[in-house]
């Protein structure tokens, strides 16, 4: 296929789908391992300059485009926007369990669509990853503007043929971010799409109730960050999940004014990922007793 961009193309071992990786790598032995669930419609190196101010501070970062995005859905010509969590999960384990047998600290991270995943991914496997420090889940999709009609057809979607029905996700591209540069790049991006499926828009509607819900067990140490100003998902739910989160290291961020979905690519992002990079590090340096 065209251009990997630094990263590789590792077979799934499920079914053998071809899984689009990219690691950024310090120069040193790693103080953590951070790995990372992209939103909807984009893929993984649109982080590149998060991953690379983590890799600088020591920090190796693993991400891949899961399936119906990116050079993942590029290489198996896929359904676009065609999400199955729990198939996401599976292909997130390959990476996570394969290198978590070291004593390195390792932290989850997630935006968007993949701040919910990666909420979910630590109530379904963080009893099981070793030396989990924490987890980052900006703008997580808890609470999300759907339109009622297509939110209640979602829910009657089973595993039959209209699971694949494709529309577009109504993502309001002017709402990403403040810097009309990145909306220029991201509408510029051969790799960033538009489209859901039913499947998708289902397990969205079904995901965030079940992890509010369940918000009091959730005890691994926390940071999210969320804009009321955010146009695409709802501050709300963050509200509610971090009102009742049961960590006892949580930490709840909301920026008014001028910033959007995308806060880390909003004006000011420097200080977004700085407070990313110094939380990773403070809790890699910690000793779990301590957690």
């Amino acid at each position: 296929m065209a251009d990997l961009n630094g990263g590789r193309l590792v077979p799934f071992r499920k079914d053998g789908t071809q899984l689009y990786v990219k690691e950024w790598q310090p120069s040193g032995t790693p103080v953590a391992h951070v790995y990372m669930f992209h939103g909807m419609g984009e893929h993984i190196c649109r982080y590149d300059h998060v991953f690379t101010t983590f890799a600088s501070a020591g920090i190796h970062t693993t991400g891949l485009d899961y399936m119906g995005h990116g050079r993942t859905q590029v290489a198996n010509n896929s359904l676009k926007g065609h999400v199955q969590f729990e198939t996401v999960f599976e292909q997130m384990d390959q990476f996570v369990f394969n290198a978590a047998c070291d004593e390195i600290p390792v932290v989850l991270m997630g935006h968007s669509l993949g701040g919910l995943l990666v909420l979910a991914y630590a109530r379904s496997r963080g009893p099981r990853i070793k030396n989990l420090r924490g987890v980052i889940s900006q703008a997580p999709a808890l609470k999300i503007f759907v339109a009622p009609p297509v939110a209640l057809l979602a829910r009657m979607v089973g595993g039959n043929v209209m699971s694949r029905f494709q529309t577009r996700n109504g993502l309001d591209v002017d709402g990403l971010s403040t810097d009309k540069a990145v909306i220029a790049a991201y509408q510029n991006d051969p790799l960033c799409h538009d489209l859901i499926t039913l499947m998708t828009v289902r397990n969205f509607v079904t995901c965030g109730p079940e992890l509010l819900a369940d918000a009091k067990n959730f005890k691994y140490p926390i940071i999210m960050y969320h804009s009321p100003n955010d146009k695409l998902t709802d501050i709300r739910g963050s509200e509610e999940f971090m009102a009742n989160c049961g960590s006892p290291d949580k930490t709840f961020e909301k920026f008014p004014g001028n910033w959007a979905h995308e806060l880390h690519n909003d004006p000011g992002k420097e200080q977004i990922i700085q407070d990313y990079t110094n939380w990773i590090t403070k809790r890699a340096s910690a000793s779990e007793s301590k957690l």
